[in-house]
């Protein structure tokens, strides 16, 4: 935040903030925009690679922020606002859904607090001018170096305000437990914490903390995933990548708003689901071509199969109850035995808090209805017990893979 605030000061060195006798009220409209920050922020961390005491300077603004400097506080509520209003667009497109939304700038107010809490418990010490807390266990087999809570420069360090997250919440909710879902190179600095509230007394013994890390998005060439340029791959522009790359395929008869809904949707299927297939914690290549094919394990695929069995359902004008009272073929026992693994997806999933499980399911079974579907002549069929059979089994198929779709946040098309 720090560099942030000090490359807007580059730029508007005349902006109220930045004054300390300002004593009015400040401005209510952001003096930038989320254009200006996702310009302003790599320019300024560039800058204090390169030059000392630009970077001193930014550490200072930190410091200050953190201890309730005013003009600070006021810019850094706009640089909140503006981030959190791009991003909640970002999140409505991605059926993405809060019921609390913290930033970890939310726990300053909390800092000296968890600071002077573990003075007191007598879990801090001096070490070359700086505070810190040894977490380290005698069981331990690796290095766990101890909590940075003050660095010898006064500045407050990573270390306490992820502590006073935990601080927070612990205040507010009183919860059982705290899952982490974070990259899983930070998995060391969440243990470290954890180690700390407890040791301290923060949180009860008993807190069920979990890190649970996941995987780096890779380009093809397997590393970090880039623009064309070379440049950080903003997740707008990814999308709007997907929703081109795929529109070629849609049908020509939707048009018009019908055909931007289809495509938008079918963009955030084939996001999501490539992202929430691999194993959470695996590394994983993005592949453009791959991810938005109608076909193959892509969330595509899914909603057309969702998709065609609705479509086959209102053809035959289906109003009554058909039962499955005969198993005609090798086809239809694939599915049903593949239906009666539902459950079992779901728990694994659940136990690993990983949603790949769900998705090699539901892809597995989207393949073998598909293969039904080729093999049986479903609406001209002149037995009618077995023509029941296939409704009442197309109709068991949806229902599970809507239900799917939706506990993944992927929304289904009439017609695509």
């Amino acid at each position: 935040m720090g560099q942030v605030i000090l490359g807007i000061k580059q730029e508007q060195p005349d902006l109220p903030y930045f004054d300390p006798n300002f004593k009015g009220e400040y401005p209510k409209e952001s003096p930038i925009t989320n254009n200006d920050l996702g310009r302003i922020y790599p320019k300024s961390s560039k800058r204090c690679k390169e030059d000392i005491e630009y970077a001193n300077e930014a550490r200072k603004i930190t410091e200050e922020l953190q201890k309730g400097n005013p003009g600070y506080r006021a810019l850094w509520k706009h640089i909140l606002n503006v981030s959190k209003e791009y991003c909640n667009l970002v999140y409505d497109e991605l059926n993405c859904k809060f019921d609390y939304s913290y930033g970890e700038s939310d726990a300053y107010e909390y800092v000296y607090d968890v600071i002077d809490f573990l003075n007191k418990k007598g879990v801090t010490e001096k070490s070359d001018g700086a505070l810190i807390m040894h977490v380290k266990n005698d069981a331990d087999k690796k290095e766990v170096p101890p909590l940075m809570l003050v660095k010898s420069d006064g500045g407050v360090g990573y270390d306490t305000a992820e502590l006073g997250t935990i601080y927070q919440r612990e205040k507010d909710f009183k919860p059982t437990g705290m899952y982490y879902f974070t990259d899983i190179r930070q998995e060391l600095h969440f243990e470290q914490a954890f180690r700390g509230a407890k040791k301290s007394g923060m949180v009860p013994e008993n807190m069920d903390f979990r890190f649970l890390g996941f995987g780096t998005i890779n380009g093809k060439d397997g590393k970090p995933f880039k623009t064309r340029d070379g440049g950080v791959m903003s997740l707008v522009k990814l999308i709007n990548e997907v929703k081109d790359k795929i529109e070629v395929n849609i049908k020509s008869d939707i048009v018009g708003e019908e055909r931007e809904e289809v495509k938008t949707k079918l963009a955030i299927a084939a996001l999501k689901f490539a992202d929430l297939l691999p194993s959470r914690t695996t590394d994983y290549i993005f592949d453009m071509d791959k991810f938005t094919s109608f076909d193959g394990k892509t969330g595509i695929y899914i909603v057309y199969t969702a998709t065609r069995i609705k479509s086959l359902l209102k053809k035959l004008n289906v109003l009554d109850d058909c039962k499955l009272s005969v198993i005609p073929n090798q086809t239809v026992r694939d599915v049903l035995i593949k239906l009666t693994e539902v459950s079992r997806a779901f728990n694994s999933s659940r136990r690993e808090l990983t949603t790949n499980y769900i998705c090699e399911y539901v892809y597995e079974l989207a393949s073998l209805y598909n293969k039904f579907y080729t093999d049986n002549n479903i609406s001209n069929e002149s037995n009618e017990e077995i023509k029941n059979t296939y409704i009442a089994l197309s109709k068991l198929v949806y229902n599970v893979i809507s239900n799917i779709l939706n506990v993944l946040a992927i929304d289904e098309v009439d017609r695509m």
